[in-house]
């Protein structure tokens, strides 16, 4: 969710194929995180629209367009594309959009820091209790060249005593309509897309063998539709596979501007066919994967072109590192665990690179004091995120390891979101274990400073952040739709016993409207918090001054409405809840339900909060800017 801004989305909008599909896939999309967006026609005058933030071209590029917004992006199809266009786009684009992994390899030899694979959206074509037939399905379109058409029909004159004929073929091409069609074959001109649906939902089996896709929209359309595919064994159309398609193999190839057209065999293309239908392996299993893959392929694009659209608004470059303000950025060596994906470590050294900073990543349960050593030698910092009982390295070892990097002046640094204060087993450990030993100590437990300058620790209080990966909405899924949830572990610290009164009251109070949700984490946790009205808020000694988990901007980031415990100190506008008192948070949860204007209102405000104040890019810039006294941004 970014904020709302003018986007022009310019194209081919009435060639009732697949760069007018796009554009209406596109449109929805932005429209849905509520983005004003104007149609632009590529060939036609410049239209009377106002100035946009971004113009988005599909595959056209057009000069005279260009100011009418301030950014450019391209999402180009390399058989498309003419090499003489690449100058100019060069200097005209801030960014080159692929949506096939192909297409990613061709135009980062032309644009290496612009590069971006996204892919795309395709449209389902599910019908519900669809009855499929042996049949086979082919599309041409207006493009019966490029999808190898007249090959599929050839399949189909071929005949092979070694095996009986082919199951009916139905061909649908524009091109091809009129033409006198072999034994077995039905080609049919143009389908209004209420028709083509019905054959796509109709047939078993879909053909398509294409010579190049600039993106493969039947392709994908055919998966969600949960058909059987065959493709060319060639990419981009391989791309595809993940268990759902067969392949034709490709028998020669030719150079059409940046792609390469790959042919097929129509002996090889019969063969393919008579093989699935004798082999058995056509069952319910590979239909069910086939929709699997696509959603799966829907989802990640809608992930990564949210995080480009969250860098424009941040003003990031393409590849993801902002320009330095005031010198080169450090080197850093990083002591912690990466081995997680979904670390904190990770997402700390995603953003120190998108600041310019060069990480040198040390994996904290395999090191050696001779690998921190080796590690640190040519970096000017050293930053560690503990976790406990991991480190490898001798107390001793590690102190007398800080205290030489403190005496060669490379600032030496420790960073954790835990709460520290009222646990017995860390508060004693506070000022003697080597992480409180390091230069600058930035905890988000600001709860009691004195103990910290008590024991010697030089602490700074660092409110939690979240990582502009995860700063998107979600979407709405069946299984996680419920009026109230809440997220997180229900055996919480023993210190705290009101976290097993909080999960039990709501699953006594709301029963079936309620969903307690654990280890979902990732994107998956944005589409939770899309289907949630409202969700509990809940963090260790709750309403204590100065401490917040992470999961209070993690949530928001991630376009939740939150429900959270006051707190002292929170500069998050999210709606609360007296802190541990469930008679107020039952009170509070039945005010929100009934007014959803303004649980969207309040969930838009905290967005906006999180991504200006509590991004771990920002984070680490206050951290570094505290360190080094310089902004890097």
């Amino acid at each position: 969710m970014t904020l709302p801004m003018r986007i022009a989305i310019c194209t081919n909008l009435s060639n009732s194929a697949g760069l007018q599909v796009e554009y209406e896939l596109l449109s929805e999309y932005l429209k849905e995180l509520e983005h004003e967006v104007f149609g632009v026609q590529y060939d036609a005058p410049k239209p009377d629209i106002p100035h946009c933030r971004l113009m988005i071209s599909l595959e056209t590029v057009t000069w005279h367009l260009f100011d009418l917004a301030d950014e450019h992006w391209l999402f180009p199809n390399a058989e498309w594309f003419t090499p003489d266009m690449a100058a100019h786009v060069d200097s005209h684009y801030s960014r080159i959009l692929t949506k096939t992994r192909e297409s990613q390899r061709i135009f980062e030899k032309l644009f290496p820091k612009k590069t971006t694979y996204v892919g795309f959206r395709s449209r389902d074509r599910l019908v519900a209790k669809n009855f499929k037939q042996v049949r086979v399905l082919h599309i041409g379109g207006n493009s019966a060249e490029i999808r190898n058409t007249q090959a599929v029909i050839d399949a189909w004159k071929w005949r092979n005593k070694n095996f009986s004929p082919l199951p009916p073929l139905t061909v649908v091409s524009r091109q091809l309509e009129g033409q006198e069609a072999p034994p077995g074959v039905t080609i049919l001109g143009y389908q209004s897309d209420e028709d083509l649906r019905v054959l796509q939902n109709s047939h078993l089996i879909h053909l398509q063998p294409s010579s190049t896709e600039g993106f493969g929209h039947t392709l994908r359309e055919s998966l969600s539709a949960g058909a059987f595919l065959i493709t060319t064994d060639a990419p981009p159309m391989n791309e595809l596979m993940e268990g759902c398609a067969a392949l034709v193999p490709s028998e020669g190839k030719r150079a059409r501007n940046l792609a390469w057209m790959h042919e097929v065999n129509s002996i090889k293309i019969a063969e393919c066919v008579h093989q699935l239908l004798v082999s058995g392996i056509m069952d319910i299993r590979l239909f069910e994967i086939a929709r699997k893959v696509w959603v799966k392929q829907n989802h990640e694009f809608l992930k990564a072109f949210a995080v480009c659209l969250s860098e424009l608004e941040l003003g990031y470059t393409p590849h993801g590192a902002p320009a330095v303000v005031d010198n080169k950025a450090p080197r850093i060596c990083f002591l912690g665990n990466f081995d997680a994906s979904e670390s904190t470590e990770n997402m700390v050294s995603w953003a120190l690179e998108r600041i310019g900073c060069e990480v040198v990543q040390v994996q904290e349960n395999a090191a050696k004091i001779h690998d921190l050593g080796d590690a640190v030698h040519d970096c000017q910092m050293f930053l560690w995120v503990r976790t406990p009982g991991w480190l490898q390295v001798d107390d001793r070892e590690m102190y007398s390891f800080l205290r030489i990097l403190n005496q060669m002046e490379k600032p030496t640094i420790s960073l954790h979101l835990d709460k520290f204060i009222g646990i017995p087993d860390r508060e004693p450990l506070i000022g003697v274990h080597p992480f409180w030993k390091t230069r600058y100590v930035f905890t988000a437990d600001g709860s009691a400073p004195h103990v910290f300058e008590k024991r010697g620790v030089n602490h700074f209080w660092m409110r939690p952040a979240v990582s502009e990966v995860y700063c998107h909405p979600g979407w709405k899924r069946k299984e996680y739709l419920c009026d109230v949830g809440f997220v997180g572990a229900r055996e919480y610290h023993r210190e705290y016993p009101f976290r097993e009164r909080l999960v039990r009251f709501l699953e006594e109070q709301y029963g079936g409207r309620f969903k307690h949700i654990t280890g979902v984490r990732g994107h998956a946790l944005n589409d939770f918090y899309a289907s949630c009205k409202v969700v509990v808020g809940d963090c260790i000694f709750a309403g204590v001054p100065r401490y917040w988990s992470d999961r209070l901007p993690e949530s928001c980031g991630r376009g939740a409405f939150l429900l959270h415990p006051e707190v002292e100190g929170l500069n998050v506008p999210v709606a609360t809840y007296k802190a541990q008192d469930l008679i107020d948070l039952q009170d509070k949860i039945e005010m929100w339900l009934v007014d959803s204007n303004a649980r969207r209102e309040v969930t838009r405000a905290c967005f906006n909060s999180v991504r200006r104040k509590d991004t771990w890019t920002i984070r680490m810039a206050e951290i570094l800017k505290q360190v080094t006294g310089k902004w890097f941004r």
